[in-house]
């Protein structure tokens, strides 16, 4: 380690854990502002196990008949988060935050090809989602010291969650020349009650601001969607209608099987085909890695 490499871990060594200055850099502020980036998952539930039921009734479906198959429908389970807060202290080591941030989930076009090369018929089915949340949080902190400079936190609240969610699936097939297609686009809206826990290490830089950082899981469960969607087709152009959505088991008459499936309906379905029918829950619960500033105000 060369000289000038040492000098600056001694520096940020004595910053974060050496004598105090003579007022501490973490001490009392009448409110704060905290900004963070997050990086994290959500399940999507009910959708996520009718995205791996549609995967293996189209595998199981491809190896029956003879097809090749390629690719698979995906979900885009990992992306960024953002959340800013308002804080405000209560005593000197409990605060009160009110806090507003956006869960955004994008992701590109997933597809599956399914091609039979003795008679030339081939399938492509795609899916795209596009799902967001915002919640709006009340939470409170709990301070932990460790050096005039350095604090443990540990954060609990309960949030309500405005989710939005957006689904484009498209079916076309080819035989002896003949092509058909079909497409479906929805638009899901629901709100829910949350909750989030995280635990963290805030670094004071100055009596203005601190860098943090913490790790955390969030729950909020969606189960009564709101859905409109239009339907178009080779024979049909534009039908579009408002629904609730349904989580079911659908048998498919070639294998014999039931696959985990995802419906819209103004009604509960109650064909034979379909068993275990339920309303859908789709949740953005995860877990999520943070850093983020913190400025102080009011001292």
């Amino acid at each position: 380690m060369n000289k000038k490499a040492a000098m600056g871990m001694i520096t940020i060594v004595g910053l974060l854990f050496g004598p105090a200055p003579a007022r501490s850099q973490m001490q009392q502020e009448k409110f704060s502002l905290r900004i963070a980036v997050e990086y994290g998952s959500a399940g999507f539930g009910d959708l996520d196990r009718a995205e791996e039921g549609h995967n293996a009734r189209l595998s199981d479906l491809a190896n029956l008949w003879g097809f090749e198959k390629a690719g698979n429908l995906a979900l885009p389970h990992l992306g960024i988060n953002l959340d800013g807060e308002i804080v405000l202290p209560i005593v000197p080591r409990l605060s009160l935050s009110l806090g507003l941030g956006r869960i955004s989930r994008t992701g590109g076009e997933s597809r599956v090809t399914l091609k039979q090369v003795a008679t030339g018929a081939e399938t492509l089915i795609s899916w795209t989602t596009s799902a967001a949340a915002i919640p709006l949080t009340l939470n409170a902190y709990y301070r932990i010291p460790i050096s005039p400079r350095l604090s443990g936190f540990l954060k609990a609240g309960l949030g309500c969650y405005f989710a939005s969610l957006k689904l484009t699936s498209y079916r076309k097939s080819a035989l002896l020349g003949v092509e058909t297609w079909s497409r479906t686009i929805s638009q899901e809206r629901d709100y829910a009650l949350g909750y989030q826990v995280v635990l963290g290490m805030e670094a004071g830089l100055s009596s203005f601001l601190s860098f943090f950082t913490g790790a955390g899981w969030r729950s909020a469960n969606f189960k009564n969607w709101n859905v409109q969607y239009d339907y178009s087709s080779t024979a049909l152009t534009d039908d579009t209608r408002t629904a609730s959505c349904w989580a079911v088991e659908e048998l498919n008459r070639d294998t014999g099987k039931y696959y985990p499936g995802f419906l819209f309906s103004d009604q509960e379905p109650t064909s034979t085909s379909y068993r275990n029918v339920r309303k859908a829950e789709i949740d953005f619960s995860g877990w999520s890695l943070q850093v983020g500033l913190r400025f102080r105000f009011g001292k």
